[in-house]
């Protein structure tokens, strides 16, 4: 145990993913800090309380791929209800997050940062506009992914050629 103002050693030391690299600056309220290197390669800096209790065992890694797994396996499910021509944007985005959940907890499939938005997949061969806003829609929930607000936004713009690296002309 470290005497008081003391900081424990724990370089060296794996917790979860993590492992503690060597002390860094203090938080605001006076704790100790350790920069620490994800199996991932990432490297952060974490509280050692969080690190010793276990509250932080990554950089972030192991939720995005639970994310990731979680949105890969309900991508795949069957459709829990027929397509209806006759549905509308609002009633099409209902649909997803009724079957799919908020994409708040999914993260963009464009840049890996938390989703806000579920975004129509604009190649979907079932994607028409709706007759009453003029927005484009599917009545199927599969052709919905999650997307953060930017890439939704540059996706809705220029199509899925910018998210791959060629912007229009």
């Amino acid at each position: 145990m470290a005497a008081k103002g003391q900081i424990k050693d724990v370089s060296g030391q794996r917790f979860g993913r993590l492992t503690a690299v060597s002390p860094a600056e203090r938080s605001a309220n006076g704790r100790v800090r350790w920069l620490c290197v994800c199996d991932c390669g990432t490297e952060v800096v974490v509280q050692s309380n969080n690190l010793q209790s276990g509250n932080t065992r990554s950089c972030g890694c192991v939720g995005r791929e639970k994310a990731a797994a979680r949105f890969a396996v309900i991508g795949r499910l069957p459709n829990r209800q027929k397509p209806d021509d006759e549905i509308g944007y609002t009633a099409a985005h209902d649909r997803v997050r009724k079957l799919y959940g908020s994409a708040s907890q999914y993260f963009c499939i464009d840049c890996l940062d938390w989703a806000q938005d579920w975004s129509l997949q604009t190649d979907s061969p079932r994607a028409r506009r709706d007759a009453a806003s003029g927005l484009l829609l599917s009545p199927d929930p599969d052709d919905y992914v999650p997307r953060c607000k930017r890439c939704h936004f540059r996706y809705d713009e220029y199509g899925p050629a910018v998210l791959r690296g060629s912007r229009p002309a």
